[in-house]
């Protein structure tokens, strides 16, 4: 077990050291000082910081929003007495090479339970993108994003024990948790679950070390603020609690909590009962200090009968200068819609006495709309196409920046929001609940200084606004709630159904002799230079207990003995059993299975690797598992890897929610063949790996998946070093970059312009293979896409900026726009963007003019999206 955990963790080193060559992050200059925070201002004793604050860090003050010293002494002690609404959060910024906080001697650390948390906004998604740990190496755990974004909390270094979490967007931020129950583990992103991990009775490290980062071993390249722990596992309802507010410090349970407001010598200050106070890591390894946005607290109001007025509720909270109250709408198709109308509506703004009245119900004005700025209008002392230029600078930016409170990529999005107050939620006596709140506070701070979104700068709180006190203690996860305004995903959809369309496969010279009968189950075994291994997974399929089977051997244009391996097996194990040759030119994994299926005459499908192997009960187990069942439509079992190094991995219970995020099933499970012909067969456009994942997801979107799993290990894969696993493990983004680009109405806008940005620096290796796959497969238009984006980033870094230059670029893009199908609105984006930067605007604007036509939400997507103006 030691030496493959050593293993392990040399592959992780190993994968690094990759991804950073790659990456070939420049140099930059970076502010390494934290901001002075006064000593001996204490927790308990607010008043005596409040002087020292203001004399020690004039900064901090000035971010208040205080007109003079006195306003901003009262403010600071409102916020310090009350229930922290206006909290001056602070945050920690790591650099993603090697900065962290060391907490060595770590009290209080739990045996059996735990829960971690934290406030994170991702800059860059990395594997292993390590958030806090402890002794993961051993019984420790670890709390990390991956490369594909999706969130993960483990125990130990055993893959069966790390659960999965839904996905995590860059520049955003999110409450991360993970737990342990002492059953399974478990994690959460904005208080959703993802997928757990059963494990049962693991004790816990309770000594040692905690870091916070990664370090230089798995460096975290983001902003992480307010870090918490408990001792024991939180359910949901008391993680939604805790992502709405502080935690009580008076809570025995609470074993940590940074805030990372304080500091001494150096020292991270842990407010908890423990004091476990951190170290930074040293000279240019420790993270820089920053001032927060993220939404530690949200308050809540009560709209219901007898209860105080809103705007009298807001000022309790201690919402005092406020500027302007609005009601925050999620966008999507009915943003645009609004936006439609919004020039024939004046915009209007309203005193506290006279948005009091309406908020009791008192006005006689019936409508209210708060109008965004227009394509022509300014705001803020910039115009609408200076704040994107403004948006792109900081999204180029990649280093830490001390004191960066609103960003102005920041301000630009939230700045162009479809916010709409309309009578029907003003007039409180007839609001729907809940409803989110927009409370912009007056901020005598000059717009250039302070990244601010409106001339005279503002401060900016939600504020849910709910039916009941209870309900303001339990927190509900509703879309129409601040948390649903946040965590609000943008789409761009077909304007019409789409449709039906289907994967053409390629034509095959294949060999169809073989018995009459239909066996139940073909077991289709691609072949390409595996002439070693391929006996052996014969011969697992041969002494299967269960002997209704057919095996059909795809052989992929092989250049070893493999031809002569398979003619041998043919022979041997004609006629006594079902064996069936396919030989092709070679076309990758994906194509190989399609044309194995393409022949197949089972009603079943097994998927196998020609260095991969089934124990013999499996296929008993499996159709023992369909006659009890009829609906089931995929049978599956766990992992073992076995060869140069070794895990078992247990399959996670499904989600098709999670499905597009999380790969939730290995290649050889067993499904329907009615499945790969309605997903119109494996997807053949994916780099390096992934075909069977891309596969489970387009079957899931044609026919809803109905797993199931056999609890046993009954699914041998073969771990070798240089294997395709092993490159898809150094190549994984581009892999998971090429799939999403093969599903443009499952993932997210900025997800899918991620996915494209991951192609402008791709290496040498990365283009000879999609140049394999345009020559492999011309009728499809992701390979057309992806060659595009490739030969677009070469010549952006090269400076180049002529149209000449861009011949092929535009020729791909042409290409891809006349394969895609209707649904797929991302070749026509990247044509319309390239033309109009090369001066074609007259064809740029007609190609935008057409995805405007032909696709509901783009405006709303594209402005919702910081990575638009890549």
């Amino acid at each position: 077990m030691a030496s493959r955990k050593v293993l392990f963790r040399q592959a992780v080193a190993l994968l690094f050291f990759a991804l950073s060559s790659c990456i070939g992050a420049q140099p930059t200059s970076r502010k390494t000082e934290l901001i002075p925070f006064p000593k001996g201002a204490a927790v308990d004793d607010p008043s005596g910081g409040v002087t020292a604050l203001r004399k020690s860090s004039p900064q901090l003050v000035e971010h208040i929003g205080s007109a003079n010293a006195a306003d901003a002494e009262k403010e600071l002690q409102l916020r310090a007495e009350g229930n922290g609404v206006l909290k001056l959060d602070r945050a920690l910024c790591f650099d993603g090479k090697d900065d962290f906080v060391h907490i060595q001697d770590f009290q209080g650390l739990p045996r059996h339970q735990i829960t971690v948390a934290a406030w994170v906004k991702i800059r860059r998604h990395r594997n292993w993108n390590r958030i806090v740990s402890h002794n993961w190496i051993t019984n420790g755990w670890n709390l990390f994003t991956d490369g594909s974004g999706v969130a993960h909390f483990g125990i130990g270094l055993q893959n069966k024990d790390y659960a999965s979490a839904r996905i995590t967007h860059r520049d955003r931020w999110h409450y991360l948790v993970g737990t342990y129950d002492g059953a399974a583990v478990r994690v959460f992103v904005d208080g959703e679950e993802g997928v757990n991990a059963p494990l049962e009775g693991a004790e816990l490290d309770d000594r040692g070390s905690v870091f916070i980062g990664g370090g230089e071993w798995d460096p975290f390249n983001g902003d992480i603020s307010e870090m918490r722990i408990w001792n024991y596992a939180q359910n949901p309802d008391e993680i939604r609690r805790n992502m709405f507010s502080t935690p009580d410090l008076n809570n025995k349970s609470l074993v940590a909590l940074y805030d990372f407001s304080e500091f001494d010598s150096g020292a991270v200050l842990d407010k908890s009962q423990f004091r476990s106070h951190g170290v930074l890591g040293a000279e240019h390894r420790a993270p820089v200090q920053v001032v927060s946005n993220a939404p530690i607290v949200t308050p809540c109001v009560v709209h219901s009968k007898g209860a105080p007025g809103v705007l009298t509720q807001l000022h309790e909270l201690g919402l005092r200068r406020i500027r302007s109250v609005k009601v925050v709408r999620r966008g999507g198709e009915r943003s645009a819609e609004l936006g439609a109308r919004q020039d024939h509506v004046s915009e209007k703004r309203y005193s506290n006495e006279e948005f009091e009245r309406l908020a009791q119900g008192k006005s006689d004005e019936k409508e209210i709309v708060w109008k965004e700025p227009l394509e022509s209008q300014e705001s803020g002392g910039f115009t609408r196409e200076a704040k994107r230029d403004r948006s792109e600078e900081c999204h180029e930016e990649t280093t830490c920046k001390s004191d960066d409170n609103f960003t102005q990529a920041e301000a630009a999005t939230h700045s162009e929001r479809d916010l709409v107050t309309s009578a029907e939620v003003l007039d409180f006596d007839n609001a729907p609940v809940p409803a989110c709140l927009e409370v912009l506070l007056e901020d005598d701070v000059d717009v250039a200084d302070a990244d601010s979104e409106t001339d005279g700068g503002s401060r900016v709180v939600h504020v849910d606004v709910l039916g009941s006190e209870e309900q303001c203690g339990a927190r509900p996860l509703h879309r129409d709630s601040c948390w649903g305004v946040r965590t609000e995903l943008h789409f761009m959809r077909p304007a019409k159904t789409p449709l039906p369309g289907k994967l053409s496969l390629s034509e095959h010279a294949a060999n169809r002799g073989g018995a009459t009968s239909s066996p139940r189950v073909s077991v289709v075994i691609p072949v390409y230079n595996a002439g070693k291994d391929l006996p052996e997974a014969v011969e697992s399929v041969v002494s299967q207990t269960f002997e209704d089977w057919e095996i059909i051997l795809v052989n992929d244009g092989s250049t070893d003995d493999s031809a002569d391996v398979i003619s041998q097996l043919e022979q041997r194990l004609a006629p006594a059993h079902r064996v069936r040759v396919v030989t092709k030119a070679n076309g990758g994994l994906a194509d190989a299975r399609n044309a194995g299926v393409h022949v197949a005459a089972g009603e079943w499908i097994l998927p196998l690797d020609a260095d991969d192997m089934i124990e013999k009960t499996f296929l008993e187990k499996a159709f023992s598992v369909i006659e009890a069942n009829r609906t089931v439509n995929l049978v599956i079992a766990d992992f073992r890897g076995f060869g140069d190094w070794e895990y078992v991995w247990g399959i996670p219970p499904f989600s098709a929610e999670d499905l597009p995020y999380t790969n939730m099933f290995h290649c050889s499970g067993m499904f329907k063949k009615s499945l790969w012909a309605a997903a119109g067969g494996y997807p053949t456009s994916t780099l390096l790996g992934y075909e069977d994942w891309a596969f489970w997801i387009a079957a899931n979107l044609a026919t809803p998946l109905a797993p199931h799993r056999i609890e046993e290990d009954l699914f041998l894969a073969r771990m070798r070093r240089g294997s395709m696993h092993r490159k898809l493990m150094w190549y994984q983004a581009f892999s998971v970059a090429s799939m999403r680009i093969r599903f443009p109405g499952l993932y997210t806008v900025e997800m899918l312009l991620d996915a494209h940005a991951v192609f402008f620096d791709a290496p040498a290796h990365i283009a000879r293979e999609v140049e394999r796959k345009v020559a492999q497969f011309p009728q499809l238009p992701q390979p057309r896409l992806m060659r595009g984006l490739i030969r677009e980033g070469k010549l952006r870094r090269a400076g180049l900026k002529e149209s000449n230059e861009y011949k092929d670029v535009l020729e791909d893009y042409r290409a891809a726009v006349g394969l895609a199908s209707r649904e797929d609105w991302q070749p026509k984006w990247r044509l319309g963007l390239l033309q109009k930067r090369l001066g074609m605007r007259e064809e740029g604007e007609r190609m935008i003019e057409l995805l405007e036509r032909d696709f509901v939400g783009l405006n709303a997507a594209l402005r919702h999206t910081r990575v638009a103006v890549t």
